[in-house]
């Protein structure tokens, strides 16, 4: 200012001034109204042009559908045990939304819950990625629960779920099975019948609020799960327990590779109690190895031996080629048939069949047999239902192997009269004897009792099923005629009660070598299976002991007190009385008066 010589220097220059000034300012207001427009374009894009879009980005940031996972149904024994139910448990879950330190709380909760390493980088691997839901662990336990509560871990969250429990642990596992970590049914009846148990889900929508919690309102989708249908079954509670005891003592006793055992309603079919050793609990089935959780009653072929003669001699009598009072010389304990060299466990000379049966004299019964035609012995065998499932509603059942005639040796047929060459299962077993014990009647075996809705009502109860009938009335009474005998004065008397009558027929059979022709040394399967009362019979037990160890192998040592024990528990708790004062053979069996009466010696 003091540079300049006049006042119109000083007016010159404040218009100088001035006209910068304005110009600055026509520039910011440019600016200022540029961004004003480019604002209302934004938001003109985004409330009109991507108003969808932004609109589905928050609805997923804060609204949101969850599956309702319904309640699995029960599963209960034909007494109302409850052998399966659904507890409600809490599981843990993270939301990568209200996660602070990443790192950190991942540490945290792999401290709190004890999870892996891998599973602790996985969950940290999820949350940089920015899921809204991440499991970190299922199904919690009370103790977890309470030490995450304490500590208050910002974006850690709960949801309820239902987990499988059975109050019964190992008693009755393998028929009832167990689910996976999901409740789908993996094994037994949640697998069979995993449609029925597992209901339907539900959906609904809900909110989330400025703390990640669920909301809902009205007019959200809320549809309801649908729960499951329980599930009862044809096993007795007391009956199993009864059978749960014979095989621990068994297994204890003998320490075989496995034991089997059922119990067999010999009217319609009803699997009143089944198990097998070595178990699991399915509370924890993942604690325990395949073989434990095997089903050994139904998944498992063995040479039966001497328990399939019955079935021999029922088709022998049905083809009226021998009756209970033919004579057969049994070569005191050593023949040959062809080439091939037959013992018997004690020397005998003539025996009646009745004898035959009750003394398991190997040499008559391929005496027998040999007067047999291979398609007719075939076709009996079959008709008892060797060689295919039972159809019992279990799963993994094994079919058998019998071979066709076709690939038979010319030894075959005496091998299989003794029951060698033929692989059968428990269950099959139990069904032909059943058979037996019923008139000759062959019913398909099942665990079923009904299906029930939430409301108590029954929407599908499945009725016996008679499969066939394999052998007449008159054989029928034949056989448990001798097999009683087997009992009262053969190589049965381990199983002979001072209170029930009791039919049956030891076994014990050399196992075979796999694959190598021939049997392998001091390797046996030890088997017995009976029926009781004789005068009218109601259960059929099978107790099968695989490669025993101790001072005996043979099925009426190993087998037979364990069938015993179990026929008499279970008959008193039927409330069945006792038939030990019929002694009249006539009676609990047949006669063979007026039939011819022959000679077999060759």
């Amino acid at each position: 200012m003091r540079d300049m010589q006049s006042p119109a220097d000083a007016v010159q220059f404040m218009g100088a001034v001035l006209r910068r000034v304005m110009v600055r300012g026509e520039v910011v207001v440019f600016i200022i109204g540029a961004l004003f427009m480019g604002l209302i374009g934004r938001l003109y894009r985004i409330q009109q042009i991507n108003n969808d879009r932004y609109e589905r980005l928050a609805s997923r940031q804060h609204r949101g559908v969850e599956n309702l996972e319904p309640v699995r149904g029960r599963i209960y024994t034909s007494d109302g045990r409850v052998l399966a139910s659904s507890l409600l448990v809490d599981s843990v879950y993270v939301d990568s939304q209200f996660v602070g330190k990443q790192t950190q709380t991942v540490l945290t909760l792999r401290r709190a819950l004890c999870l892996s390493s891998t599973t602790a980088s996985d969950v940290l691997r999820r949350i940089q990625e920015g899921r809204r839901f991440i499991w970190v662990k299922r199904k919690v336990s009370e103790k977890e629960k309470s030490i995450l509560k304490k500590l208050k871990i910002p974006g850690v969250f709960f949801a309820k779920e239902h987990k499988r429990y059975y109050p019964e642990g190992a008693q009755a596992a393998q028929v009832a099975g167990f689910c996976d970590i999901d409740d789908k049914g993996l094994a037994g009846v949640e697998l069979v019948y995993d449609r029925y148990l597992r209901g339907a889900r539900g959906r609904r929508e809900f909110e989330r609020d400025a703390c990640g919690r669920k909301i809902t309102k009205p007019g959200m989708l809320d549809m309801p799960a649908q729960n499951g249908n329980h599930i009862h079954i044809t096993i007795d509670s007391v009956i199993q327990h009864s059978v749960e005891e014979a095989l621990d003592d068994t297994f204890e006793k003998w320490e075989p590779i496995w034991v089997a055992a059922i119990v067999l309603d010999v009217t319609n079919g009803e699997i009143l109690a089944m198990g097998s050793r070595p178990t699991f609990d399915p509370n924890k089935p993942g604690l325990y190895s395949v073989r434990r959780r095997r089903n050994y009653a139904i998944a498992d072929m063995y040479e039966p031996g001497s328990t399939f003669k019955p079935i021999t001699f029922g088709a022998l009598f049905e083809e009226q080629l021998v009756n209970l009072d033919t004579r057969v010389f049994c070569e005191e304990g050593e023949a040959r048939i062809g080439r091939r060299r037959i013992h018997d466990h004690k020397p005998h000379g003539w025996l009646t069949v009745l004898d035959v049966i009750a003394k398991s004299s190997n040499i008559a019964t391929a005496k027998c047999a040999s007067l047999m035609e291979e398609l007719v012995f075939d076709s009996y065998m079959r008709k008892f239902g060797f060689s295919s499932r039972t159809g019992i509603d279990l799963p993994a059942e094994a079919d058998g192997n019998l071979r066709p005639v076709s690939q038979w040796s010319k030894y075959s047929l005496v091998s299989l009269a003794m029951g060698q060459e033929i692989g059968v299962t428990a269950l099959q077993v139990a069904c032909a004897f059943a058979a037996i014990a019923n008139g000759g009647e062959l019913y398909r075996p099942h665990v079923l009792k009904r299906i029930v809705d939430e409301k108590g009502n029954v929407i599908f109860q499945p009725g016996e099923h008679l499969v066939r009938r394999v052998i007449s009335e008159r054989t029928s009474a034949d056989l448990k005629k001798a097999m009683t005998e087997v009992v009262e004065t053969g190589t049965g008397t381990r199983v002979k009660s001072d209170k029930y009558m009791i039919a049956g027929k030891t076994g014990t059979a050399q196992k075979q070598i796999p694959g190598v022709p021939g049997y392998a040394p001091n390797k046996y399967v030890g088997s017995f299976c009976g029926f009781a009362p004789v005068s009218d019979p109601k259960i059929c037990v099978i107790v099968v002991v695989n490669e025993p160890h101790g001072w005996s192998h043979f099925g009426g040592t190993v087998a037979g007190p364990a069938v015993k024990e179990i026929i008499e528990k279970t008959l008193i708790h039927m409330r069945i009385p006792g038939d030990r004062k019929v002694e009249d053979a006539d009676t609990v069996g047949g006669s063979t008066q007026g039939r011819e009466t022959c000679a077999v010696r060759r």
